[in-house]
């Protein structure tokens, strides 16, 4: 089958018309004609991208032996298409810079550089939302931090986007398509010039060109190791994506499983739906980028939409409940039964108490005690585990108090008991604990004449350690000044030495 015939079948096998064809390669609708009628044969930069349209190779559609119903239409996944664009833009650009002057390429660089500038300003817009959205986000309790931050750096990745797609599309039309356009014409004008000859000729150029074209070894590893670690990069992003999918999927039936026992907070639920559906989203266009799988635009716009209705829908209702919703600093009512456990030490161990954190100390001076002293130490033992830790130093004995929390079921049903109510109380506090130190007046006043000593050690040999190195650093000056004194004598005592050979 003839190349003519096959662009006409090609064309209208895609639903182009001849001047829709035209607009694609940068032609006019003439070209076409003369090509389908078989007058005239296109350009090798043409053939190539008439490859790209109709997803065909250069021999299936040069070749004449090949049949057009033998020709197989090989499927181009995201990444192909992006790296051919990529490349296209790279290669349009060399040929571009190359055939221009001095003075058009500095106009061009300078009217790029306006345009940057421009584009640069335009982030003022998302910094303003930005920040007022990220303010906003912190202040919701435990969890604003973290979406606030996740705030700024969606709008900062949705700026740099924006960014880059508007100056190559500006840069595209403004001049590579510009400067494409005046080739076309002069083109043009040449085969016009060269239409008397043999066609023979035409088609030796073009096996030539495409000799040429499959030589470019360097270009295609290039583009191999620019695929291999983008692809890299995806999996990277891939992995905590899966994971963060399957984490969306536990807390929907947490939150399903409060939905169930009473709590009615759809917003929450809804929030989570949406949150999964943008997640599986991500997910899916990562993988069709990884394993080269095409996946439905159409399926993924919808998808996406919905996706998003859903999670504005319900970060709107979880917004209105949270408001609905009161916050307690205090410990909630409950069951848990608070455990008093008490140590007695005696005041000749020199004892010392070392604050930790989840928990207070107060010290009740008792004269009844003597040299005794009692440590009591009160906490919910449902909900946590408490540890006493001794170091016995050489003059006084240190004690320091942990505790950590353990999970209990009761808690959980004391939750759901809350949200019926539309009320959260402060439950960290349910794992703290009190420490009470009990003795006589002389007693505690020397427990915090050891709690403070060891601080004023401390302190005097941090200055005794900064005196010392300043001490040093004063010694390898003098080091190095005496090194360059003694390099200089030496070199006098050489050229004294020279002198007196010399005599």
């Amino acid at each position: 089958m003839k190349f003519s015939e096959k662009l006409t079948k090609l064309r209208k096998e895609k639903g182009l018309s001849q001047e829709e064809l035209a607009d694609k390669l940068d032609v006019s609708r003439q070209s076409v004609s003369k090509w389908e009628l078989g007058s005239t044969y296109p350009e090798m930069d043409k053939l190539l991208t008439m490859c790209k349209i109709f997803n065909v190779t250069l021999d299936d559609l040069t070749n004449d032996e090949v049949d057009f119903k033998d020709v197989k239409v090989k499927n181009r996944n995201y990444f192909d298409s992006l790296m051919d664009d990529f490349t296209s833009i790279i290669d349009n650009t060399y040929t571009m810079f190359k055939n221009l002057s001095g003075k058009q390429i500095g106009k061009v660089i300078l009217e790029l550089a306006i345009i940057f500038i421009v584009l640069l300003f335009c982030k003022i817009p998302f910094d303003l939302i930005m920040d007022s959205g990220a303010d906003l986000i912190e202040n919701i309790p435990k969890v604003g931090d973290f979406f606030g931050k996740l705030c700024i750096c969606i709008i900062n990745l949705a700026y740099v986007d924006a960014f880059i797609f508007t100056f190559l599309y500006i840069y595209k039309t403004k001049f590579l398509d510009k400067y494409a356009t005046i080739k076309v014409e002069e083109n043009e004008a040449e085969n016009e010039a060269v239409e008397g000859e043999k066609k023979e000729v035409k088609e030796e150029r073009i096996i030539k060109n495409r000799d040429n074209d499959n030589s470019s070894a360097l270009f295609k590893t290039i583009k191999a190791i620019v695929t291999f670690f983008f692809k890299f990069f995806l999996l990277c992003i891939f992995v905590p994506c899966m994971f963060g999918f399957l984490g969306l999927f536990v807390a929907f039936f947490v939150a399903l499983y409060f939905i169930l026992q009473g709590a009615l907070y759809m917003g929450v639920l809804l929030t989570i739906v949406g949150a999964i559906m943008l997640c599986g989203l991500m997910l899916k266009i990562l993988y069709s980028f990884i394993a080269d799988c095409d996946a439905n635009k159409t399926a993924i716009f919808i998808s996406g939409i919905v996706g998003l209705i859903v999670l504005g829908l319900g970060m709107g209702l979880c917004s209105i409940e949270i408001a609905n919703t009161s916050l307690v600093n205090e410990i909630p009512t409950h069951n848990f039964d608070l455990y008093t456990r008490t140590y007695e030490y005696s005041a000749k161990d020199n004892i010392v108490i070392r604050n930790s954190i989840y928990g207070e100390v107060e010290y009740v001076e008792d004269e009844s005690l003597g040299d005794r002293i009692l440590i009591d130490v009160s906490y919910y033992n449902q909900l946590a585990n408490f540890y006493i830790d001794e170091v016995q130093y050489s003059d006084h004995k240190s004690i320091s108090f942990f505790s950590d929390g353990r999970f209990n079921k009761d808690l959980i049903k004391l939750v759901v008991e809350d949200l019926k109510d539309k009320t959260l109380h402060n439950y960290e506090k349910l794992y703290e604990y009190h420490v009470v130190v009990k003795g006589s007046k002389n007693s505690l006043d020397n427990m915090r004449k050891y709690y403070d000593e060891p601080a004023t050690y401390y302190e005097d040999d941090n200055e005794e350690y900064l005196r010392l190195q300043e001490r040093i650093d004063q010694l390898e000056n003098e080091k190095e000044s005496l090194k360059e004194e003694n390099e200089t004598l030496k070199n006098k005592i050489n050229t004294y030495k020279e002198s007196i050979n010399n005599l």
